[in-house]
């Protein structure tokens, strides 16, 4: 279960409300991105758990639609797309992703990496800590809810400015 969700100093301006079925995350990181001050208050002020509320408020919303009384504002991203890998670090990246099969930990910082949706990084479905800190990666594929034993995700200083509706949902 996702414990830790880094995402701070991307281009994010909606997190999917569906992240609040993450129930244990204990500390997340999504300063500096253009996001929704209602999330970004809420979790500044209240913390995860006022974080988790309005997730929550959120997705009731986008199910059951708006409630009876109020202004609601919701604002949405720009889609995005994967930008194509960086072939002169695929070498070590897959140097990376064999460590990564045995210490069942990934960390790959400032290598331009972009495919986060990548077949041979979701083949290593048991990783528990997955840090690509300060890369390329402009998008969360769903592709990424295949990591069910995920516990520390970190995906700072990167460019993401979308992430899929259910592209945590293995982490809950």
């Amino acid at each position: 279960y996702l414990k830790h969700l880094w995402l701070s100093h991307n281009r994010i301006r909606q997190v999917p409300p569906t992240v609040q079925a993450c129930t244990e995350l204990r500390d997340i990181l999504i300063g500096h991105n253009p996001i929704d001050e209602h999330v970004v208050d809420a979790l500044d002020t209240l913390g995860v758990p006022g974080f988790s509320r309005e997730m929550r408020e959120r997705f009731h919303r986008e199910t059951r639609g708006a409630p009876p009384s109020g202004k609601v504002d919701v604002h949405y991203g720009v889609d995005g797309a994967l930008q194509r890998k960086n072939i002169r670090h695929h070498a070590d990246f897959k140097v990376e992703l064999e460590r990564a099969k045995i210490t069942k930990r990934l960390h790959y910082f400032w290598k331009n990496f972009s495919d986060l949706g990548s077949q041979e990084l979701l083949k290593c479905s048991d990783l528990v800590d997955l840090r690509l800190v300060g890369n390329s990666i402009t998008f969360i594929p769903e592709s990424l809810s295949i990591l069910t034993c995920l516990k520390i995700l970190v995906l700072r200083r990167n460019k993401i400015h979308k992430i899929a509706e259910k592209a945590l949902r293995g982490s809950m």
